[in-house]
């Protein structure tokens, strides 16, 4: 018999089959086995009956009963008959299932192909006679054994028969062909030399791509999870149908319980938590999805120190505590034993790991029903859980079961079957960081083990939490090993609120501008750059010559319709920190420049060739000082050449319009002149004190 194994879903798309190509003739030899699935759960068939259908590709209809083997983990059977492979080419095909005569529902569609068998070839056709391949190594056998001719010899006695059975000796030219690479330019002892060859390249290329394997694969980044506490994490899972995170941590009251926290699927965002009240220290829970309402299966504590499994809906910003209203799923053989729950949505199953260091799967569904019954175990030995190696988490997936251990220490994780309970694989991990050289604090703490299924593809992955940095400055971080492929969901979902648009170079540093830049109202990309004196030099828009001489910085600020606010900062170890900023408009519309007002203990000085030797040319708002010899240069200085003196510029008005105030530099007098400066011209300066 040949079993062909898939899955397929009522609710899906589209199913995801791979190939399927039976043979004519080999009726009754031939079984598609599937597991029904729905809204990415297994679904159970208890109370339905089920059917074949098919339509071929002359358009021939069969409808033939099928076999449910196993109902409550969805799995049907139908052995083909003659009739589902009457047609050579595709064929459609799709399992129903009916109650009271009634098709209640049905799975998607997968495709099967039917090839040629040896008999029903259309080469045979017409002959009167047709030989098989082991008539001819027959005669070849006898004729070794009695003639000891050669091959020749030989071909020469069946050359009629070969002709027969392949006129002019095309599928024989053909076989020998394909006995040569022409790619390596290698040519193959025997057509299987040549196919075990490309088998033995393809095995572990399929290994790759199919395989989730512990011992070899290097973890991957993730994302960062933006739990509600900044608190080592205990436990978190992965909800398959939303894919929010899940996660938890102690809420660091006595008694202590736990705060669940609901995480973006990109993990950047905290959507909202609940609160266990009581729920212990380093709870596990699980997730199960039904009738559009999630659940959260774990336990809780009563007044009195009594635990009980439960399970209730998820509450956004909600609490629970023990109270008589709570149901208890407590198994009967797990009465007065510490244990945490973990649930396995996909394959059903809830993994229960006891204090005693024993692992027991269950179903979910005895679970619910009050079924005590334990399918298989596993003994974690000591080594996982003493003051070097503390247990930090557990997850299974089907009937293979994943143990995370470690203290600030390098994370171990084992793998064990639980049908043999045995230990199948082991790998210790170091985290890629982002210095090369450790985390934050030099700390690392193991916490928190899942296991993810993409629905879509069916890509596996197991999850690793750690927690980083020291007291007060906790963050956490996943990492995976993957089935090749099953990174890019994850990349995806993160890449959706990532900073797609760099407003730095990828190193840190500022963006340089595009050489040649004349004016800064030509600079409209967001972002943050960096020009040198002579870059700047040559701009024709500088807020201010108080900015010549010196390298500046340039952040732009864009708005949703691309309007802009723009921010000049001059970058000197020697003058004080100066910013002047405006707005841009897209259309090339500029705003006046505001100066940001900044102290300092060194003066603002100004040069009066810069300003045509004018105070009055001096018009952006703040503090500057020029020295005495300074004053005599200025055409429009009131007591030119007796003192250094400080220039206090005020906003302008709407007019345009703004006042100018000097101070004497000196310590034996205060001498004050104020003047009024618009668009008209310049006042004349008053003198409103001297003392």
């Amino acid at each position: 018999m040949t079993v062909y194994q898939f899955k397929l879903s009522t609710t899906a798309v589209a199913n995801q089959v791979e190939l399927i190509r039976v043979r004519q003739d080999d009726d009754e030899s031939q079984i598609f086995r599937a597991t029904i699935f729905e809204d990415g759960k297994v679904k159970n068939l208890n109370g339905v009956s089920a059917e074949f259908n098919m339509v071929d590709a002359q358009h021939h209809i069969v409808v033939d009963d099928a076999r449910i083997v196993d109902a409550t983990n969805g799995i049907v059977e139908y052995q083909l008959r003659k009739e589902a492979m009457l047609s050579v080419g595709r064929c459609n095909a799709y399992f129903s299932f009916k109650s009271n005569k009634e098709v209640v529902y049905s799975t998607k569609d997968f495709n099967y192909n039917v090839i040629w068998s040896a008999l029903s070839s259309p080469m045979h056709q017409g002959c009167d006679y047709v030989w098989t391949a082991s008539d001819l190594i027959d005669s070849l056998k006898d004729w070794i054994e009695h003639a000891m001719g050669d091959f020749d010899d030989w071909f020469e006695s069946v050359k009629e028969i070969l002709a027969s059975i392949d006129p002019g000796g095309v599928i024989l030219n053909e076989l020998l062909d394909a006995r040569k690479s022409e790619p390596f330019n290698t040519k193959y002892k025997s057509l299987k030399e040549r196919v075990d060859y490309t088998d033995s390249i393809l095995k572990p290329l399929n290994e790759i791509e199919n395989s989730l394997d512990l011992e070899t694969f290097e973890p991957m980044f993730v994302g960062n999870l933006a739990t509600f506490r900044n608190a080592v994490m205990q436990s978190f899972c992965i909800d398959i149908k939303s894919n929010q995170y899940y996660a938890t941590q102690s809420d660091g009251k006595k008694p202590e319980g736990f705060v669940l926290s609901q995480i973006s699927p990109n993990g950047s965002q905290l959507l909202s938590k609940m609160n266990f009240i009581n729920g212990g220290h380093g709870t596990t829970f699980g997730l199960e999805n039904e009738n559009d309402t999630l659940y959260i299966w774990s336990f809780i504590r009563n007044d009195q120190g009594a635990r009980k499994l439960i399970r209730v809906p998820y509450k956004a910003e909600g609490s629970i505590r023990d109270n008589e209203n709570l149901k208890d799923y407590t198994p009967f053989s797990l009465t007065n034993i510490y244990f945490t729950p973990v649930i396995d949505e996909v394959n059903g199953y809830m993994l229960i790991r006891r204090g005693d260091l024993t692992c027991e799967l269950r179903y979910l569904s005895d679970i619910k029903k009050g079924i005590d019954r334990v399918l298989y175990t596993v003994n974690i030995p000591e080594t996982e859980r003493d003051e070097e190696r503390a247990s930090q988490g557990s997850v299974s997936n089907g009937t293979t079961l994943y143990w995370y251990s470690g203290v600030t220490t390098t994370a171990r994780v084992t793998k064990y079957d639980f049908k043999t309970n045995k230990l199948i694989g082991t790998h210790e991990f170091d985290f890629p960081n982002e210095s090369g050289n450790g985390f934050s604090d030099n700390y690392i703490e193991p916490e928190g083990l899942a296991y993810y299924i993409n629905p879509h593809n069916g890509k596996e992955s197991l999850l690793m939490g750690i927690t980083v940095g020291g007291m007060q400055r906790r963050y956490n971080i996943v990492y995976a090993i993957h089935q090749h492929g099953a990174q890019e969901h994850f990349d995806s979902i993160r890449a959706l609120g990532s900073q797609n648009y760099a407003l730095t170079r990828g190193d840190g540093r500022a963006h340089s501008t595009p050489e040649g830049l004349k004016k800064l109202s030509d600079l409209r990309a967001a972002g943050e750059y960096y020009l040198n004196a002579n870059a700047a030099s040559i701009l024709t828009d500088l807020p201010s010559p108080q900015f010549k001489g010196a390298g500046i910085f340039v952040k732009n600020i864009t708005q949703q319709n691309y309007k802009s606010r723009q921010i000049v900062t001059r970058f000197s170890t020697t003058r004080k920190n100066l910013t002047m900023e405006r707005s841009l408009d897209y259309d090339g519309v500029f705003g006046v420049w505001s100066v940001h007002d900044s102290r300092s203990i060194v003066a603002e000085s100004v040069k009066p060739e810069d300003y045509s030797n004018k105070i009055s040319n001096i018009k952006f708002a703040g503090e500057y000082y020029f020295n005495t010899e300074s004053s005599i240069l200025f055409k429009d200085h009131p007591e030119p050449g007796v003192a250094g003196w400080w220039l206090r510029v005020s906003s302008g008005n709407l007019s345009g319009g703004y006042v100018q105030e000097l101070v004497k530099y000196s310590k034996s007098s205060v001498v004050i002149y104020q003047r009024i400066i618009n668009l008209d011209g310049a006042g004349a300066w008053k003198k409103t004190i001297d003392v």
